[in-house]
């Protein structure tokens, strides 16, 4: 490639929320606990709630890999992407991610489904516990059906793992700005009632993060994207993806690369970009390098 300073501007699109409208979120229905021998307890891989300092709302969704920890910590209905380890033979588990306020570090020991130890931020410290949530799945021969005048569902990362705290609406298709809000709970499940309006309803969803020291706003496209009549309901479950297509486009942000003012002619042919990740992504998964 020719000698050339490069200036490159990366432009990333940041989604505003949908505002208007009423809902709720939904519990999910009660199921046992995986016991410590099971298969889904071998490991904390799965969905955490709790309590930090004996009365915040806290929770996680883990994904293990060997002796590597990755997935979400929800504080105050708020996600932030963790990292941690894992040590099987004295069931330790430590992970650490980053607020506003500095770096919280987690740790402490798994034992018969639940999670018990403490976390430091910035010399200060306290309790955490954490017991295994119920499973999001629907049995086999109980799949959830729709309901007159509700939107419901799950929602889900790509990994399958349920996701807390993201804003779900209806948005109605004939009146401009009408929309129906709800949001979901440790399970990822919402449930939103809708008003008795003329229309159809267009699922849409929409989830804060905090990464980076910036808390970014990012779109959560439906499964299925059509538009139903509030007469009928609809189920619409969620998947967060950070690639792929939807119907309106690719998900993603765009790199501009434009020559220093002043600089060296170059051919865009000979100039080739490689993003490399340097921690989880937003979604607490684990990146690739993009070329």
């Amino acid at each position: 490639m020719k000698n050339a300073k490069l200036l490159l501007l990366v432009l990333t699109l940041t989604a505003v929320p949908v505002c208007g409208g009423a809902g709720s979120a939904v519990a999910a229905q009660s199921r046992p606990s995986p016991s410590p021998t099971s298969p889904a307890a071998a490991t904390p891989s799965g969905t955490w709630s709790g309590k930090l300092d004996g009365w915040i709302d806290a929770g996680a969704t883990l994904t293990v890999r060997g002796d590597r920890v990755t997935g979400t910590f929800v504080l105050a209905e708020t996600p932030y992407p963790l990292e941690g380890t894992w040590t099987a033979a004295s069931r330790r588990l430590t992970f650490s991610f980053r607020r506003a306020a500095g770096t919280v570090t987690v740790q402490g020991t798994v034992k018969d489904g639940g999670f018990s130890g403490t976390y430091s931020l910035n010399g200060a410290s306290g309790p955490v516990a954490l017991h295994r949530a119920a499973s999001t799945s629907n049995p086999p021969g109980n799949a959830v059906k729709p309901a007159p005048y509700v939107m419901t569902g799950v929602v889900r990362n790509s990994a399958g793992q349920p996701v807390p705290a993201v804003k779900v609406f209806a948005d109605n298709t004939l009146y401009h700005n009408m929309n129906a809000l709800g949001t979901t709970d440790a399970q990822g499940r919402y449930r939103i009632e809708l008003p008795r309006e003329v229309g159809t309803w267009r699922p849409g969803a929409y989830v804060s993060h905090e990464y980076g020291g910036e808390t970014w706003t990012l779109r959560v496209y439906a499964d299925e994207e059509t538009a139903f009549d509030a007469r009928t309901g609809a189920v619409r479950d969620f998947t967060w993806r950070l690639t792929g297509k939807t119907s309106e486009g690719l998900i993603g942000g765009t790199v501009w690369i434009h020559p220093q003012y002043g600089g060296v002619d170059y051919d865009t042919n000979d100039v080739e970009l490689t993003l490399t990740p340097d921690g989880p992504l937003v979604d607490g998964s684990v990146g690739r390098a993009i070329t």
